[in-house]
């Protein structure tokens, strides 16, 4: 189902997604390491996402420099908007998604992050290992990026 041919100036996200209170109390994690930010959401929507990103401004945390951002809930459009990714950004954006879930990822989602200088990898069912100058691991693969979609679900 697309909504007509997109290019990268076009913003197909928008703020106007709902999740359950159980998604929006999902524990969101910021670990440093090794001088890099890494950000776990669970399944957290917007308004606790928000949240955090006030709490991280409020402790003068920067979280637009992100190396890795685990896009919460498979990559639902219902979880993220464009006024969060505007704070939020990472180079790296990891999401779990099951090998034949139909909706998710949501490509909007997946051209959000593009569009705001993310690499983005989708597990589609996959045992990943986005590693950082690490060797292989047995029984895993690299992950591969998406690309920037010219059509998104409505």
């Amino acid at each position: 189902m697309g909504c007509g041919k997109l290019d990268m100036q076009y913003e197909s996200l928008d703020d106007s997604g709902v999740t359950s209170p159980e998604n929006n109390s999902s524990a969101i994690s910021l670990l440093a390491v090794d001088g890099y930010k890494l950000l776990f959401s669970a399944d957290a929507g917007i308004p606790a996402l928000t949240a955090a990103a006030d709490y991280a401004a409020s402790l003068n945390i920067r979280l637009d420099d992100l190396r890795l951002m685990q896009v919460p809930h498979h990559g639902s459009k219902h979880n993220v908007g464009k006024t969060i990714l505007n704070r939020i950004k990472a180079g790296n954006a990891l999401i779990s998604a099951g090998a034949t879930a139909p909706k998710h990822p949501a490509r909007k989602v997946i051209n959000g992050f593009i569009r705001r200088g993310s690499t983005v990898c989708v597990t589609a069912g996959k045992n990943l290992c986005h590693r950082f100058g690490s060797s292989a691991r047995a029984g895993w693969v690299s992950a591969e990026t998406v690309p920037f979609y010219d059509q998104v679900e409505a």
